[in-house]
């Protein structure tokens, strides 16, 4: 349960993903995403809010080993461990580390 404002909006936190589906009161309101996570246009008061969220691609599908983690732009080399166009000019010649990355999925607490 959440509660609108008189401005009718709520906003959620602690949501880790790319974007979330979201019900209210058991009725589809669309998909948010952050980092606002903000529902708007709701009645003043309490309301249940359902949310399924929409995990990031990097997860599946990475470089897990690229030395600064979640990449904006990727390409074939970047799973190797190449240098290329999408890195730096102050990266190094092998861009591939041992740990492991990963973003944060889910939600952190209660909405």
């Amino acid at each position: 349960m959440a509660a609108a404002g008189e401005d009718g909006r709520i906003k959620l936190g602690h949501i880790h993903g790319d974007c979330a589906r979201i019900w209210v009161d058991n009725r589809e309101y669309g998909v948010i995403w952050g980092p606002a996570w903000v529902i708007t246009g709701l009645t003043e008061g309490i309301h249940r809010i359902t949310a399924e969220l929409v995990p990031s691609t990097f997860n599946s599908y990475g470089p897990h080993h690229h030395m600064e983690g979640d990449r904006h732009v990727i390409s074939p080399a970047q799973y190797e461990g190449v240098k290329n166009f999408a890195d730096s000019e102050e990266s190094p010649a092998c861009t591939k580390v041992p740990q492991w990355h990963f973003r944060k999925f889910g939600i952190g607490r209660e909405i």
